[in-house]
């Protein structure tokens, strides 16, 4: 690779991008594009049209990912990416995802959400005596970048004490 402009580079995917967007953030850290403008400081076309879908993803999203923190140990006991802002976990469900999204060891929520939708969750399922939280999303709700769910807590859990799966 290089950096700067390049007037033939093909621009990756935006599920490329989210996914590694999700992932940076998860771990703590931060994601930058590696892409430039031309020498009269212009974009290319493609470039603002791919970035106007992360961008309507954003409006509703966003709070997911910026100013969130991280849950570095995630893969201790969840099978997707998580964020967190106080007593909130935002699950990330990217379209690579199959199955169930499974959590061990955390205890059951007050509330889960479609952060994507607005909706209340009615279709996950938690057990007490393993600590275990099922979500079978039904894919007539999944989105092409990133569905987000959203769990409350009174009192957030400590992601110390979670044991790993």
């Amino acid at each position: 690779g290089h950096w700067g402009y390049s007037p033939h580079a093909d621009f990756l995917p935006n599920l490329w991008v989210m996914t590694k967007l999700v992932k940076a953030r998860s771990w703590g850290g931060n994601f930058l594009l590696n892409v430039g403008p031309d020498g009269n400081g212009e974009m290319r076309d493609e470039y603002y049209g791919q970035l106007d879908e992360i961008g309507e993803w954003m409006k509703i999203c966003g709070t997911s990912l910026i100013g969130a923190g991280a849950v570095r140990n995630w893969q201790d006991f969840s099978n997707v990416p998580i964020t967190r802002r106080d007593n909130v976990w935002y699950l990330h469900v990217l379209p690579t995802h199959e199955g169930r999204i499974v959590l061990t060891g955390v205890p059951e929520p007050d509330r889960a959400d479609h952060l994507n939708t607005g909706v209340k969750l009615t279709w996950y399922n938690y057990d007490k005596e393993s600590k275990t939280l099922t979500v079978n999303m039904p894919m007539t709700m999944r989105n092409n970048l990133n569905d987000v769910i959203v769990l409350t807590w009174e009192t957030a859990p400590d992601i110390a004490k979670i044991p790993e799966r």
